[in-house]
């Protein structure tokens, strides 16, 4: 039992990682909450074969950072269970290079499923904005294997920067739901995606969910807000 309260983390490949030794083994009550996370390389907090995690209230960017790759704020990979992730600000990832960079980002990335009602993920009240980026952006993005036991609240995602340019493929999701699921154990409720990105030659995409049999018929999508700035072209609800 760890916890990381009203640090700042400068730098590094991935800033903080919080692994267990196997999903048998897992690491437990790990607690990262009212920090300061600046300019890392590859991904803010990183997370696996985890039980009883809490990410709350840190800010994460790359605010002066100039060698800019790909980027994920909170990557929570295999054996992630039972994990709140709650009033994180996550942002700026190519503040140095607005608009110029084609490397993809994504706020928060769910690779990782419950098996068990005690081991559900709730991602809520999070903060993401400011991605700069004429690349790929999700903001709360899934993996495309099965995620049972995940709750998607009141989160609020704004993807406004009216200089991008992005090119063929390189689409903008709000929520990019690419899971599979069991009937009601994946939630998206109450959320708020603000998209007026420029389209170009991609897509600006709301919500989007896994079109297969167990997919976006099985995940429970309410009561969310949803804006995009235009009815052109490559623009989707």
């Amino acid at each position: 039992n760890n916890t990381l309260d009203g640090c700042t983390i400068r730098s590094g490949g991935i800033a903080i990682a919080i692994t267990g030794t196997s999903a048998a083994i897992p690491s437990t009550n790990q607690v990262v909450k009212n920090c300061t996370i600046l300019d890392c390389n590859t991904v803010g907090i990183q997370t696996a074969n985890t039980t009883g995690l809490i990410l709350r209230n840190n800010l994460i960017e790359r605010p002066n950072r100039t060698a800019l790759g790909a980027f994920q704020g909170i990557a929570m990979n295999g054996g992630t269970k039972n994990a709140l992730i709650e009033q994180n600000r996550i942002r700026n990832p190519y503040a140095q290079t607005p608009s110029q960079s084609a490397n993809n980002a994504t706020g928060i990335f769910v690779n990782s499923t419950g098996t068990l009602l005690g081991e559900t993920i709730t991602v809520q009240n999070n903060l993401i904005s400011d991605f700069n980026s004429n690349g790929v952006i999700n903001g709360i993005q899934t993996a495309s294997g099965a995620v049972n036991y995940l709750n998607i609240y009141h989160n609020t995602i704004v993807f406004n920067n009216a200089a991008a340019n992005p090119g063929v493929g390189a689409d903008a999701f709000g929520i990019n739901a690419q899971t599979s699921c069991a009937p009601g154990l994946c939630n998206l409720i109450n959320n708020n995606v603000y998209i007026s990105r420029p389209v170009g030659v991609a897509s600006n995409v709301c919500l989007r969910f896994n079109t297969g049999a167990s997919g976006s018929t099985a995940v429970v999508s309410n009561y969310n807000n949803l804006f995009l700035s235009s009815n052109a072209t490559g623009n989707f609800y």
